[in-house]
């Protein structure tokens, strides 16, 4: 019996190394979307003007108020 719950002490220190990974790399990911939308709103922004386009205007206004 000892040798089980050594073997899940093992286990239960593995879930919790991984539970802290998995949140990392989930944290990593948020940052890299919110920098990603920082730097192509204003790359789409300048695209819709000069493609002389206004219909999206109108729908990122809606979208914004």
């Amino acid at each position: 019996m000892l040798s089980y719950s050594r073997e899940n002490e093992r286990y239960q220190i593995r879930i919790a190394e991984l539970e802290r990974r998995k949140n990392t790399c989930e944290a990593s990911y948020a940052a890299i979307v919110a920098c990603w939308t920082q730097v192509s709103l204003p790359q789409s922004l300048a695209f819709m003007l000069n493609s002389g386009d206004w219909s999206h205007i109108s729908l990122l206004r809606q979208s914004v108020y």
